[in-house]
């Protein structure tokens, strides 16, 4: 007769003390990504800046590196709200023991 299927896994498969790898240094990941991301949310906050001040003014304007700042008026709300959230992830899944990368 065949053995049970409980009896026939190892028991450190099932056991809570079982060491996973942890979190690897890799933090220069995360801050390249953030980097990014800032840039890219600020990019897109500035295009809709311009698309809505030439519909407004009924002329195109013009692209200069102080209708950047527009576009950080747009980013930092965003990511503020996007980072709280992913926090909240993150500080869950570290109270319960869960493996989690950086947000």
């Amino acid at each position: 007769m065949p053995t049970a299927w409980p009896d026939a896994v190892p028991r450190h498969v099932f056991s809570a003390r079982h060491s996973r790898p942890r979190f690897k240094d890799t933090w220069w990941k995360h801050v390249v990504l953030l980097l990014l991301t800032v840039v890219t949310t600020s990019y897109a906050g500035t295009l809709y800046y311009l698309s809505f001040a030439s519909e407004l003014g009924r002329r195109p304007v013009t692209l200069h590196a102080s209708t950047f700042v527009h576009g950080l008026w747009y980013s930092i709300p965003v990511l503020f709200i996007l980072g709280a959230h992913e926090m909240g992830h993150y500080l869950f899944c570290r109270r319960y023991n869960v493996d989690a990368p950086l947000p």
